[in-house]
């Protein structure tokens, strides 16, 4: 069986997918990973300091606050809620989440948008984080633990999850009720 990196006799290198498994697992290539991994998230959440008045979550917070107030959120200008509180609505002047997750949200806009954002964000880090260990810890994966905290790492660089976190969205809650399914 040919494995990664090898020639192939026409002189080409081949490339397989049990190859790069291989050179994924070994020991100084899980530690490169997810180094990468730490550093690529840690820079993402940095740069979240600056998201807390800009949308998507204003526009949820914005909804959720009209919702309380009992104007529907779908109809009201959320610029008349929003704006007053520092927060960045324009484009999305009305609410496009669906009336259950409104409902949802709606207790936290019993606080203060920034406090609000914080532990929005820290749901959404406790849903991804439930979400990977229900999925990777499975026995799947055997004694194959490295592969799975490749996946992982992989996981947390993938570029549609910074913007997940960048516009504080919904889908990693979505995510985990999926894998609790």
């Amino acid at each position: 069986m040919e494995r990664w990196g090898e020639e192939h006799p026409s002189g080409r290198q081949l490339i397989s997918g049990s190859g790069l498994a291989a050179t994924l697992r070994r020991p100084e290539m899980v530690v490169i990973v997810c180094l990468a991994a730490i550093l690529h998230t840690t820079i993402l959440f940095a740069s979240l300091r600056d998201r807390v008045n800009r949308f998507d979550f204003s526009v949820h917070y914005s909804s959720a606050l009209a919702l309380r107030q009992n104007l529907d959120p779908y109809m009201i200008d959320l610029r008349r809620i929003g704006v007053p509180l520092g927060l960045e609505i324009w484009p999305l002047i009305h609410s496009s989440a669906t009336p259950f997750f409104l409902l949802c949200f709606e207790p936290l806009a019993h606080m203060a948008p920034r406090t609000a954002y914080w532990i929005w964000f820290g749901l959404n880090v406790a849903a991804l984080v439930a979400a990977l260990v229900l999925m990777l810890g499975r026995r799947d994966f055997g004694s194959d633990r490295r592969m799975a905290w490749v996946i992982a790492a992989f996981a947390l660089m993938y570029p549609p999850l910074a913007d997940h976190f960048a516009y504080a969205q919904a889908q990693i809650v979505i995510l985990l009720m999926l894998v609790l399914m």
